[in-house]
C-alpha cells in the first residue's frame, strides 16, 4: 500500500496544476502568469465576484487570491468558496495583509498565507510547494472520501453481516443486519460474546492469521443459535499503523441443510473451478491435457478420465489420461494409427456432442471396454478438436444419468475446449507475429541494401520515410528528409509540375519518368524515377524508387564520344579478342580491305593478310605478329595485308594490348598503308 501512495503521488507531482488567481491588480496578474506559466495553468480574474462565476464554470485544481480588493475581499471569496467547495483549497497572496487578517484566514481554513514577492528563486519555489502541497491534499482528501463513500454503499448494500473488531478483539462496527440479528449493538464489548455469546475467545478464532495480513475464508456453525455462517476475514490497515479485522459473514445454514443433496454436484463444480484455473495458467498443451485428467480423477471421483485430440482433417495429434494404466498406452497406439474404436468415429462423424456407454459388443477390441463410460465432443465452434472421455464408477451410474450432471460434464467439455481454441489461436498468434518480424526484417533489409534511393510518400508528396541512399544520395540526414515535399527535391522548372504527375499517378496507378533531383547544396544530377501507388490500410500512398544515372549519361557520352573518333580516325583500326577474331573496326579498315564495317565482325586477323609470303622472313614476321599466344606487344612493321578482291597492300601495322585486372583482354591493330604501295623485300 505504501508503494501504491507513492506512485500516486508521483503521478500528482507530475500533473500540472489548474489555478484560479484573483487579484484586482491587472499588471501583477499579467506578471504572475508569464512567470509561471510552465508551472500552473493559470486562469486570472480581478475580483471575487468574477472568481464565483468561474468556480461555478469551471474546475480548479485551487484558488489563489488577494486580500484588500474591490468588493468582496479575500476573506469573503474564502468563506463562500469553503461553503460551496468544501474541498477546494483557497491560498491567500497579498501584500495588505496583516497578523489579524492572517490568524482569521487560517481559522476560516486557508491553506497558506504568503506575502506577495515576484522576485527571487527561493520565494518561487516556496511559492509552487505550497501550491503543489494544498493540491495534493485537497486530492487525497477527495480520494479518501471517495473510498467512505464506496465502501458505505457497499455495506448498505451488502444482505449478510458485517463487523470489525480490534486485535483485542473488541467491536468497532457492526452493521444493521448484525445488529438485528444480536438485538443490541455491541460496539466496545467482545466479539466472542456478542456474536457466540462465549465467556472466551472462540476456539476457532481466525485473528492471528488476519493479523499477519492473511485474508480467511471459512464456515462456522454458531453456538448462538446453531446456525451456519460463510466468513470472510480481512485485514484493514489504519493510517496510524495499527490493524483491525473485517468479518463478512452470510448465512449458508439452508445450503449445509441441503448439502448432502447435492454433494456430488458440488465435486463437478469443484472439478470445473480446477479445470478452469488449469486453462488460465497452464500454456502448453500435453500438461494441459494431463493436468485436467489428473483433476477430474481427483476432485470428481471419476475411476480415470482420458483426452484424444486430431488435428482439422481428424488424425489424431496427442492424448492425456490419468487413472487408466496400460490400457491407454495399446489405445493411443491404437490412435496413432488412426484406427479409431466405433465410438470415436461416431462422434467425429455425426458431430455428437455427449452420450453414455455402457459395455456392449459394440466396443469390440477396445483396450478400454469393460467400465461405464461417459464422453463428450470437445468442439469450439465448427473446430473439432477431439473427445473427453471419463470412467464412471458402479455407485455414480444413478448421478451420471442426472441431466444436471450432464449438463455440468458438457460444460466442462466446453471449457477445455475453449482452452484448446486459445492455445490454438495463441500458437497462429505467435506464428504471426513470427513472420511479420521475419517480414519486417526482409522488408528493412531491402530497404537499405537498395543501390537505389526509396521513398514512401504521401499523395501530397510528403516525404513519409525514405531509406540511407536517398540521405546520401540528396546530402539531407533522415531527420531532415522527413520534413521535406518532393518538390524541396527538384529544380522549379519540374516541381511546378507535380500536380500534374499526381494526377498521373492516381490514374495510371504509377509512372516511369527521367527527371533532374536537386541536392541540398542546391546541385542538379540526373535520376530515373519510377512510382507506384499503394494502399496501406485505409491510406494511400505513393513508393517511389530513384536511381543516380549520373555514370550512365557520362558512359553515354563517353561511347558517343569513343565511337565518333573511332570513326573519324584516318588509320585503319580493328579490336580483335584474345582468339584473333575481330571484335570492331571502323570504316577505314573496312574501305580498304573491301568489306562493309558488318562484315569484318568476327572475321580472324588473318583474313586480312597475303597469305601468299615471298621469302623466310616475311614469313617469320607474319607468323610473329598472328601469334596470339604471346601476349607482348611488337614493334610496328610493314606487313601485307589483303583485300577481299584478292589484292594486297603495304600497311605499317602495329599492335598493342587493352589491360584489365593486369590482364590482356583485348587487342588492336592499326594499319597505315604505304603510298606509293611497295612489293615484297623490295618494298622494305
Amino acid at each position: 500500500m505504501t508503494k501504491d501512495r507513492e506512485e500516486i503521488k508521483k503521478i500528482q507531482e507530475q500533473e500540472i496544476p489548474t489555478v484560479l488567481h484573483v487579484d484586482d491588480d491587472e499588471e501583477f496578474l499579467f506578471v504572475f502568469r508569464m512567470q509561471f506559466k510552465k508551472n500552473l495553468n493559470i486562469t486570472s480574474v480581478d475580483s471575487g465576484e468574477k472568481a464565483l462565476e468561474e468556480l461555478k464554470r469551471h474546475r480548479f485544481d485551487l484558488t489563489l487570491t488577494d486580500y484588500e480588493m474591490p468588493g468582496m475581499n479575500g476573506i469573503e471569496l474564502l468563506k463562500i468558496t469553503k461553503k460551496d467547495y468544501p474541498y477546494m483549497p483557497v491560498l491567500f497572496y497579498t501584500g495588505q495583509g496583516n497578523e489579524k487578517v492572517a490568524r482569521e484566514a487560517f481559522l476560516e481554513g486557508v491553506s497558506d498565507y504568503l506575502i506577495k514577492e515576484l522576485g527571487g528563486f527561493a520565494h518561487r519555489e516556496k511559492l509552487l510547494h505550497s501550491i503543489r502541497k494544498a493540491v495534493d491534499r485537497r486530492k487525497t482528501e477527495e480520494a479518501l472520501e471517495e473510498s467512505r463513500e464506496k465502501y458505505r454503499a457497499i455495506v448498505e448494500a451488502f444482505e449478510g453481516l458485517i463487523y470489525i473488531c480490534s486485535q483485542d478483539y473488541r467491536i468497532e462496527f457492526m452493521n444493521e443486519g448484525l445488529i438485528r440479528r444480536t438485538g443490541r449493538d455491541g460496539t466496545g464489548e467482545p466479539c466472542y460474546k456478542v456474536l457466540h455469546d462465549l465467556e472466551d475467545v472462540c476456539p476457532w478464532c481466525v485473528n492471528e492469521r488476519v493479523f499477519k495480513g492473511e485474508t480467511v475464508r471459512w464456515e462456522v456453525q454458531s453456538p448462538l443459535d446453531n446456525r451456519w455462517y460463510y466468513v470472510v476475514n480481512t485485514p484493514i490497515y489504519h493510517s496510524d499503523g495499527t490493524m483491525s479485522k473485517q468479518a463478512l459473514i452470510l448465512d449458508i445454514n439452508d445450503r449445509k441443510q441441503s448439502e448432502n443433496r447435492v454433494n456430488y454436484l458440488n465435486k463437478v463444480l469443484t472439478a470445473i473451478r480446477n479445470v478452469n484455473q488449469l486453462i488460465v495458467m497452464e500454456k502448453e498443451r500435453d500438461k494441459l491435457l494431463k493436468k485436467v485428467c489428473q483433476g477430474l480423477v481427483e476432485s470428481r471421483g471419476y475411476t480415470g478420465a482420458w483426452i484424444a485430440l486430431v488435428d482439422k482433417d481428424g488424425k489424431f495429434l496427442t492424448a492425456g489420461s490419468s487413472g487408466i494404466g496400460q490400457e491407454f498406452d495399446c489405445m493411443v497406439k491404437r490412435l496413432e494409427k488412426n484406427d479409431y474404436p466405433p465410438c470415436i468415429q461416431n462422434a467425429l462423424k455425426f458431430k455428437k456432442n455427449i452420450s453414455l456407454l455402457e459395455d456392449t459388443a459394440n466396443c469390440g477390441d477396445c483396450p478400454l471396454k469393460g467400465s461405464y463410460r461417459m464422453m463428450s465432443l470437445l468442439k469450439h465452434r465448427e473446430r473439432i478438436f477431439g473427445v473427453l472421455y471419463v470412467s464412471i464408477p458402479n455407485e455414480m451410474k444413478e448421478f451420471a444419468m442426472n441431466e444436471e450432471e450432464k449438463s455440468l460434464f458438457l460444460e466442462v467439455a466446453g471449457d477445455i475446449s475453449y482452452a484448446l481454441f486459445n492455445l490454438e489461436m495463441e500458437e497462429s498468434r505467435r506464428n504471426f507475429e513470427k513472420n511479420l518480424e521475419l517480414n519486417e526484417l526482409k522488408y528493412h533489409t531491402l530497404f537499405e541494401a537498395s543501390p537505389d534511393a526509396v521513398f514512401l510518400e504521401s499523395i501530397r508528396g510528403d516525404v513519409l520515410d525514405c531509406n540511407s541512399r536517398a540521405c546520401d544520395m540528396l546530402g539531407y540526414t533522415r531527420e531532415e528528409m522527413l520534413t521535406l515535399n518532393v518538390r524541396d527535391l527538384l529544380p522549379p522548372e519540374v516541381a511546378k509540375n507535380i500536380p500534374d504527375m499526381i494526377n498521373e499517378q492516381l490514374t495510371t496507378g504509377g509512372m516511369f519518368i527521367e527527371t533532374y533531383n536537386k541536392k541540398k547544396d542546391g546541385t542538379l544530377f540526373p535520376v530515373m524515377v519510377s512510382t507506384r501507388l499503394i494502399r496501406i490500410g485505409e491510406q494511400e500512398m505513393v513508393t517511389v524508387y530513384v536511381r543516380d544515372i549520373t555514370g550512365v549519361k557520362q558512359y553515354h557520352e563517353y561511347s558517343m564520344l569513343f565511337k565518333s573518333l573511332f570513326e573519324q580516325c584516318r588509320h585503319q583500326v580493328a579490336i580483335l579478342d584474345m582468339e584473333g577474331n575481330v571484335l570492331l573496326s571502323n570504316s577505314a579498315w573496312a574501305l580498304e580491305h573491301g568489306y562493309s564495317t558488318e562484315e569484318t565482325v568476327g572475321q580472324p586477323l588473318s583474313r586480312f593478310y597475303n597469305d601468299e609470303q615471298k621469302n623466310d622472313r616475311e614469313n617469320r614476321e607474319q607468323k610473329e605478329h598472328t601469334d596470339w599466344s604471346l601476349t607482348e606487344e611488337k614493334p610496328a612493321q610493314v606487313l601485307f595485308h589483303k583485300r577481299k578482291d584478292g589484292s594486297r597492300f603495304a600497311a605499317l601495322t602495329d599492335t598493342f594490348f587493352i589491360i584489365r585486372d593486369q590482364e590482356p583482354v583485348f587487342r588492336v591493330v592499326t594499319a597505315v598503308p604505304l603510298t606509293p604501295p611497295l612489293t615484297g623485300h623490295q618494298g622494305l
